[in-house]
Order: structure tokens, then sequence, then C-alpha cells
């Protein structure tokens, strides 16, 4: 996805020009720590035991690196978080599973 500005603006301190070519990153949406508290812990609360949930975690190249769900970790509640790839080490405090992105290098 590479959306076009459609005026000029100034976002962060940074000047973005009227039809500058930006680039959105899916990971980083949602993992500003500045306006989100626990940007990188994914909190996942109990579900019913009737209800079907799945979250899948890709890379941007569509590599499946993991899986919360029903079938992959329970209904119950947890705290889980992503790490890059190479990343090891033991899970921090309150991190039921640390999923390791992936694959290293960009496919072919």
């Amino acid at each position: 996805m590479r959306p076009t500005a459609k005026q000029d603006i100034e976002f962060q301190g940074r000047q973005i020009k009227k039809s500058d070519k930006l680039v959105m990153w899916y990971l980083s949406g949602n993992r500003d720590e500045s306006a989100i508290e626990k940007a990188d812990e994914f909190i996942v609360p109990e579900m019913a035991k009737d209800r079907y949930y799945s979250v899948q975690l890709t890379s941007q190249y569509t590599y499946n690196f993991g899986y919360i769900g029903s079938h992959a970790t329970g209904n119950v509640a947890g705290c889980y978080a992503v790490a890059r790839p190479g990343w090891q080490s033991s899970a921090p405090k309150g991190i039921k599973n640390v999923f390791v992105s992936g694959p290293a290098h960009k496919p072919r």
C-alpha cells in the first residue's frame, strides 16, 4: 500500500508535501509507544468456550510465523509479544509466548 499525500501537512515534526509518496508499515501502525501503552504486546481476553477466534501473524512477505487463537493457544486470556527475526531470549515477565517474526531474509 503506497498512498499519496493529498495536501501539504506537518506530521510529527516532518513536512509532507502534496503528491509525496508515502509508505505505510503495518507492523508499526499499532506499535507507537508514545500513543499506545504496551504497544509490543497482544493482550487477548478470555473467550467463551463455544467461541472460535484466530489471529494469524504474518510478515510483510506473507510468511506465517504464528497463530493466537482457539486451536493454537486456547480460549484462555493471555499476553503475547512479537519479536524481530533472530531474537533469542526468554519471554519477558507476564508474556505467555513470544512469536519470532521471519524469515530473516526477503524471499526471492
